[in-house]
Parts: structure tokens; C-alpha cells; sequence
């Protein structure tokens, strides 16, 4: 992503905790799980009266 106007050394290094934070967050979540997307529209369904 460019930037027309530099970021400072400070918002840097608060971006890329922040990214390291959600990676990190993202590896301790466990395992991903199948997605049934029919299992899932059914249940919208029934939510929203669909």
C-alpha cells in the first residue's frame, strides 16, 4: 500500500505490531474448521426468514 504522505517511525511500528499481534492471534486460534456453506444458508435462512 503507498502512502502519498510518510508515516512516521512511531505509526510504522504500531502498523506492524498490530499485524504481528493479529498473525500471532490468528496461529493460537487452533486448527480451521470445515465450512458448510449449505449448513450455513440453511441456518441464515431460518434466522432471517428466508
Amino acid at each position: 500500500m503507498a502512502h502519498k504522505t510518510p508515516i512516521s517511525l512511531d505509526e510504522h511500528s504500531a502498523q506492524v505490531k498490530a499485524l504481528v499481534d493479529a498473525l500471532i492471534a490468528g496461529e493460537e486460534s487452533g486448527l480451521p474448521r470445515t465450512f458448510d456453506n449449505e449448513d450455513f444458508l440453511k441456518r441464515m435462512r431460518e434466522r432471517h426468514g428466508r
